[in-house]
């Protein structure tokens, strides 16, 4: 999610957004809207595929990714939205990004997670604006979306401590969102902080303050300026972003007028839920009085988008919370060995170095220890650490965290949650499990797909299972039929029947039609799972496992569960590989 660069932890994150577009004007303007065609029949992906970065200014045609000093170090995120999460960014249409920087030393390179980072290195002001071709491609099946627009990255040799941006990427009610506030110059470590924040609800005039950026869902970070979290209600977040560096200096706004950059976020409505990662469990444990004593205990479930787990190797696993960073030192490595497991410091160093690292770490290193494991599970603990006020003001019974989680290259998104808080004089305690505390933008993630060919026909009947949540602010009680949508154009909807929120289909379907057959899904532990007969190629785009090839394919679905109106909107895409006449979600690769 992050990249660390200069003096500070810079940070990465990748996160994607939802809409529709009817022309090049609407689908380049930042009026976002998910309510086109209604939810409940929404084909899976059916959303129009575009970024959510900043217009440039005209006559520019493009996206605006801020100001950059020269010979400095940059950290940028392309976000998109539409289409089937997991997205993929790539610079291959000319004009390239390495064709841009070709010539000079610099490292400036786009992951897929979309995270733009590297140095300037000895590109002129002359070069400027640094202008190159981004492509995102969504995850849906054999036929994917994918869009094309040009981005602009402009140098500044002014010397003065500033903003480099003014504006943030458009977000999206109940999904992840990322973005940062990086600025220019001035002398590290900075402090980053929101203030005169308020609300102004869609559709209304009126604003309404805020105690914290947390009550909108989001957070911005201390150390860096990374804004991440879920929105949870439609409309407008205004704030003023503050950073002071090391010396005391305020940074002015990126025009240079004002002293911080006055910054909104505008979310669009909606009502489709997609998770790249879900919080099962998270303790926190703080004592503002004696540093060197906190601890973090996190557990989650994660779309590993079918990467086998040696291929994390030197893949940095990093967990924030609100203001706080997880470490990444020689002494306390935040990277992945081959196993999914955390590196030892002895992996990196060896020697005068290796007894230096072992001293630091036995005195008052903070101990980090990380695990991925084929299934998606992540654990991370962290002991030792002076998390301090880094999570923000210890008040109330209970209290908003945002929670960001990078994994190498291929996960970087956010969470938003609401924790229990018990206090006693400079100690406090917050915990959150999964299934005891509604989550406030509710959940949905494909864990398991089970796939049959049929013996005579270009058909697969599946079983997919999912975890899921319906947000606080919703409830899955009277709903009375479950629609589903799998791949290019299956759909289907079954009558169920709901008690003390499970949800079940009441139906008796053949097991061996075109139909869906079953529905089955827990609303308070959050699992569930649909059961397909066999649905034909045509209709799916998956062909069968016999043909396949060998070949790995996504398996992309929604679920809406209504009564009149849609209750819950649940959407994912899950990687599935072929063995002989079957499919199933483990990575034959280890």
């Amino acid at each position: 999610m992050y990249k660390r660069v200069s003096h500070s932890r810079a940070a990465v994150m990748g996160l994607l957004f939802a809409m529709v577009a009817f022309s090049y004007a609407l689908a380049t303007s930042n009026s976002l809207s998910l309510r086109d065609g209604g939810a409940s029949t929404r084909a899976v992906g059916s959303a129009t595929l575009k970024f959510t970065n900043p217009l440039a200014a005209a006559p520019l045609v493009g996206r605006d990714l801020g100001d950059a000093a020269l010979g400095s170090s940059v950290t940028r995120y392309v976000r998109a939205t539409g289409g089937v999460r997991p997205y993929k960014f790539v610079s291959t249409v000319t004009p390239t990004l390495k064709e841009a920087i070709t010539g000079t030393t610099s490292t400036l390179d786009l992951l897929q997670s979309g995270l733009l980072f590297g140095s300037l290195g000895n590109i002129a002001i002359t070069a400027s604006p640094i202008n190159f071709n981004v492509t995102v491609i969504d995850n849906k099946a054999t036929n994917p979306n994918s869009k094309t627009e040009r981005f602009f990255l402009f140098l500044d040799n002014s010397g003065i401590f500033k903003f480099a941006s003014s504006s943030l990427c458009d977000g999206i009610k109940f999904q992840a969102y990322v973005d940062i506030l990086q600025v220019l110059n001035g002398n590290a470590p900075f402090t980053f902080t929101a203030t005169t924040v308020t609300f102004t609800p869609a559709g209304s005039a009126t604003a309404a303050a805020k105690t914290s950026l947390e009550d909108t869902g989001l957070t911005i970070s201390a150390l860096d300026g990374v804004v991440f979290g879920i929105p949870f209600e439609a409309g407008t977040i205004t704030f003023t972003a503050n950073c002071k560096d090391v010396r005391g200096n305020d940074a002015r706004s990126r025009s240079g007028a004002t002293t911080g950059q006055v910054t909104t976020v505008t979310v669009a409505d909606n009502q489709i839920i997609s998770s790249d990662f879900i919080t099962t469990g998270l303790q926190i444990k703080v004592d503002t009085a004696a540093g060197g004593k906190d601890s973090i205990k996190f557990a989650c479930l994660a779309n590993l988008g079918g990467t086998a787990i040696s291929a994390l190797r030197n893949a940095l696993l990093e967990l924030r919370v609100n203001g706080y960073i997880s470490p990444n030192t020689t002494a306390t490595p935040g990277t992945l060995d081959d196993k999914g497991k955390t590196i030892k410091p002895s992996k990196l160093v060896s020697g005068a170095a290796l007894k230096s690292v072992a001293a630091a770490a036995k005195s008052s290193a903070p101990t980090f220890k990380g695990s991925v494991n084929s299934k998606g599970q992540i654990k991370i603990a962290v002991a030792k650490e002076s998390i301090g006020t880094r999570l923000g003001t210890m008040t109330g019974s209970t209290k908003n965290l945002a929670v960001g989680l990078r994994l190498g290259n291929i996960l970087s998104s956010a969470e938003i949650m609401q924790a229990e808080l018990k206090t006693k004089g400079t100690q406090s305690s917050l915990t959150f499990k999964s299934g005891k505390t509604a989550p406030l933008a509710g959940t949905f993630m494909l864990t398991s797909v089970k796939g049959k060919d049929d013996k005579s026909t270009a058909a697969v009947a599946f079983k997919a299972s999912f975890i899921g949540q319906a947000p606080a602010s919703a409830s899955i009680q009277g709903v009375s039929s479950a629609t589903v949508n799998v791949g290019e154009s299956f759909t289907d909807t079954i009558s169920v029947s709901e008690s003390k929120n499970k949800v079940k289909s009441t139906a008796k379907v053949d097991s061996k039609s075109e139909k869906v057959t079953k529905v089955a899904f827990d609303g308070l532990k959050g699992k569930g799972s649909v059961t397909t007969g066999f649905l034909t190629t045509a209709k799916t785009g998956i062909v069968k496992a016999a043909s396949a090839a060998g070949k790995s394919t996504t398996f992309p679905m929604n679920l809406s569960l209504s009564t009149t109106t849609v209750k819950y909107f649940g959407e994912g895409s899950i990687t599935i590989f072929p063995k002989k006449t079957s499919y199933s979600e483990k990575n034959p690769s280890k």
